[in-house]
């Protein structure tokens, strides 16, 4: 799909955004509910995004050949998952999955007395499992590019006897998950410490049990699209249901971040208030996001709108992600007159020129986070996606919510 965007107005109304629930907190919940014989139909209304839907799927089958989709955290949870019950059968996927690597978590699988092999492409999906673990082991795993290959680990460790621990190497990226992994396993009843000078963490002896009250809450990766909205149009007010303050995911720093791009976050019994504003501290002239990588496109592209330099670290493992973000925002930025260099873990962005064109199109890569960071552009000026469907990955109804602030959706090809 193609979609035109257009601004159909002056002004975006005061309005009120409903946001998916963070796949993120819902995929470990289906893991945890799976291994406590809890029932996962009470999981079934939050698996609103195709990640949480095709895990959800995945963990309902009998058969011998599963295909996960195109998710990631999806995949290697799962991949954990039926290595540490031993089963034997092929974990497929398909799209931009079956580019993505599992190898830091098949090695320590396999190091721990697994028999896990590639059918295709070494590192890749699909693969077969031969015979999973008779036990769990102290393992060792590479969290350099990915905290998720860790927190698999994590979830399936109370399907086994004693006190484990799980090493950890590598620069690890994306702390918070893991953090994450640590409250929902707490929450159901497993103890588990992370010492992050030691690199390790400690899952105690111990069972998952029934909790009454599911721990789940609106993702607030999904928020950042409209701060970014907030940010580069002007007397905006836009409500969104569903965060909390003290939140498990890490991405609850875009008040914090956004602040410096002209955004106010007023708290309320329900949720909060996004409002434009004058800002009230300069943005930093250094910034790191390898703890909220998925925040960056957003970020981005209110520093483009507001011709913001900055430079920014703790990108080298973005060429990981559905696409290779950092070859996708180069090349979309650079039709927008923005001025860059990256080396392997870094990238100084300078926006002093930043335009945009007549006849714009925003190459997504099929990447849901790039399609809807670049969509908030069309509040400018109209343009054009090359994917609108990519979305759905993690939020499925975003082009509605878009239509609340006066952005509207064409499905069919226009010459502009």
């Amino acid at each position: 799909m193609s979609p035109y965007l257009i601004h159909s107005g002056p002004e975006i109304p005061e309005t009120e955004i409903r946001l998916p629930w963070s796949k993120s907190i819902v995929n470990r919940l289906l893991l945890i509910h799976y291994l406590a014989g809890l029932p996962l139909t009470e999981l079934e209304p939050y698996c609103d995004c195709s990640d949480s839907r095709e895990l959800y799927k995945a963990l309902l089958q009998q058969n011998q050949h599963i295909n996960i989709g195109e998710g990631a955290a999806p995949f290697r949870f799962c991949l954990a998952l039926m290595t540490a019950l031993n089963k034997h059968l092929i974990l497929d996927a398909r799209g931009s999955m079956l580019h993505r690597d599992i190898s830091p978590l098949v090695d320590a699988l396999n190091a721990a007395g697994a028999s896990i092999k590639y059918l295709g492409e070494t590192g890749k999906p699909p693969v077969i499992i031969e015979h999973g673990l008779n036990g769990f082991k102290d393992l060792t795993v590479d969290t350099e590019n990915s905290s998720q290959f860790a927190s698999a680990l994590m979830l399936v460790a109370p399907l086994f006897s004693g006190e484990k621990v799980i090493e950890i190497t590598g620069n690890s990226v994306s702390t918070p998950y893991l953090k994450m992994s640590a409250a929902l396993m707490f929450h159901y009843g497993v103890q588990v410490q992370i010492d992050f000078k030691k690199a390790q963490i400690h899952i105690s002896e111990g069972t998952y049990n029934k909790q009454h009250v599911l721990p789940v809450e609106a993702d607030w990766s999904a928020a950042a699209f409209f701060y970014t909205l907030v940010s580069i149009h002007p007397e905006t007010s836009i409500r969104i249901k569903g965060l909390h303050r003290n939140s498990l995911q890490g991405d609850s720093i875009l008040p914090e971040l956004f602040t410096p791009l002209g955004v106010e976050t007023r708290w309320n019994e329900e949720g909060l208030e996004l409002l434009s504003c004058k800002p009230s501290i300069p943005l930093p002239p250094e910034m790191d996001f390898r703890e909220f990588p998925d925040l960056l496109p957003a970020f981005l592209v209110a520093c483009a709108v507001g011709k913001r330099r900055v430079r920014i670290n703790g990108i080298a493992h973005l060429a990981m992600k559905e696409s290779n973000r950092t070859e996708t925002l180069f090349l979309n930025f650079r039709k927008l007159g923005v001025d860059f260099f990256h080396d392997k873990n870094c990238w100084v962005f300078n926006a002093d020129k930043f335009h945009i064109p007549d006849g714009l199109t925003i190459e997504t890569a099929k990447d849901h986070r790039m399609a809807m960071a670049f969509a908030m552009l069309a509040v400018l000026k109209p343009l054009r996606l090359d994917d609108a469907d990519c979305v759905n990955k993690s939020f499925p109804g975003f082009w509605d919510e878009l239509k609340k602030c006066n952005l509207k959706q064409e499905n069919q090809r226009y010459g502009i």
